[in-house]
């Protein structure tokens, strides 16, 4: 699971051509988005993971209270995800460290439950649960503690949890 980032400056490609007969100097990318027509310039940026979390159960009837549901353990991992982004985010808050220097993780989906053609079926408990996360790992950052605790804690196979992470570098032409 180990994963390196490759920069523009350090890729060597076909593109080069496409630079060299423009005769560009310095390429630039605006990272974070801007509201207006002005943009920060950053350096070093970090490195897109995304990850999917799928936790499994037994499936049951609404009515009843389960161990260990599908939902119960996403539940505990979405916790545990938590815990360690409000750790990054008060760094970024108490001005103790940049917003591009902490490790940033997001939800950016839920799936679950069992549809219907109102919408879900609401007295049956699934047997599947997802969420999906947008992680941002700083370059200086040592993905090796990062790897381990996406692994162990916050999707372990004791609690019926899979994930996938992988690099999300987007394709430069």
């Amino acid at each position: 699971m180990r994963r390196s980032a490759v920069g523009m400056a350090q890729r060597s490609s076909p593109s080069q051509e496409v630079f060299d007969k423009m005769n560009v100097g310095i390429v630039l990318d605006e990272g974070l988005a801007s509201t207006n027509e002005n943009y920060r310039v950053f350096f070093a940026e970090r490195c897109p993971w995304w990850l999917v979390i799928k936790a499994t159960g037994v499936p049951g009837h609404g009515s009843k209270l389960y161990d260990n549901s599908a939902m119960e353990n996403l539940l505990k991992s979405i916790e545990s995800i938590w815990k360690f982004r409000d750790a990054q985010f008060d760094l970024v808050k108490a001005g103790l460290k940049a917003e591009g220097e902490v490790i940033s993780v997001n939800m950016v989906f839920l799936k679950a439950g069992m549809p219907s053609s109102t919408g879900f079926i609401m007295n049956l408990q699934p047997s599947e649960a997802e969420a999906g996360f947008d992680i941002r790992v700083p370059l200086t950052a040592d993905q090796e503690p990062l790897e381990r605790r996406i692994a162990e804690e916050w999707s372990p196979s004791s609690c019926n949890i899979t994930f996938e992470v992988w690099e999300a570098n987007p394709h430069f032409y």
